[in-house]
This record gives C-alpha cells, sequence and structure tokens, in this order.
C-alpha cells in the first residue's frame, strides 16, 4: 500500500473549510455553525491570500469572516489530474495556524503529520 504524501507539484489553488466561532449561534440548547470554504492561492511557503472581502461563486462580494475557531483545519492542495477522469484531485498541503485579515493566513507544514501517519499504518 502507498503511504500518505504531501503534493508533488505546487497547486495554484488551495481549499480550506472550517468552522469559525462568529458564524456560530445558540437555539435552544443547540449549537448551530455555518461553514467556511475558501479557496486561496499561495503567497509564500507559510502563507496564503485572505482578504477582508471575497467573491461568492454567484459573483456577489461578501466580507469575510474572523478566522477564529479554524485553527488546526486542513488546507488542501487542488491538483488538476490529466492522466484519468477525476476532474481534480485534494492533496493534504499544510494546517491552518493563524490569520491576518485583509493579509494572509499563516500555515504549518504537515510532513511531520504524513510521517507519523504513514508509520502507524500496518505494512
Amino acid at each position: 500500500m502507498v503511504g500518505l504524501t504531501a503534493a508533488d507539484t505546487t497547486p495554484s489553488t488551495y481549499v480550506l473549510v472550517g468552522y469559525p466561532a462568529c458564524n456560530a449561534i445558540r437555539v435552544d440548547g443547540c449549537v448551530f455553525i455555518k461553514p467556511l470554504v475558501l479557496f486561496t492561492e499561495s503567497i509564500d511557503a507559510q502563507r496564503y491570500v485572505y482578504a477582508r472581502t471575497a467573491e461568492r461563486t454567484d459573483g456577489m462580494t461578501i466580507w469575510t469572516p474572523e478566522m477564529d475557531g479554524v485553527s488546526g483545519a486542513m488546507l488542501w492542495g487542488i491538483s488538476e489530474e490529466e492522466d484519468d477522469d477525476v476532474a481534480c484531485v485534494l492533496r493534504p498541503a499544510a494546517i491552518q495556524v493563524a490569520f491576518t485579515h485583509s493579509a494572509h493566513l499563516r500555515t504549518e507544514s504537515i510532513t511531520c503529520v504524513l510521517e507519523l501517519l504513514n508509520s502507524s499504518r500496518p505494512q
């Protein structure tokens, strides 16, 4: 069985999914949180674009939320595979650890996580 690996090539687009605390509401003792799905681009090896506004899929410009509560979420690189019928492949790229509105979100490498997962898998 092949081990888990980070992307071999550098994707041009990344996606982060998380649950920002500011999107949480409490109703009758239950907490509901609207998820954040963010498509972004790399600034450098640890920083990715996170602007104060973003464009929704319908073209409307919206304010982006504070990302408190999203730390620890996986940032996925979107690889466009040309060898088969799959439109794209998501590959783990980094773990989100901080953000600065109107500037960037910051990540840490997942190399140590991948090594741990590969070493714990039966051969």
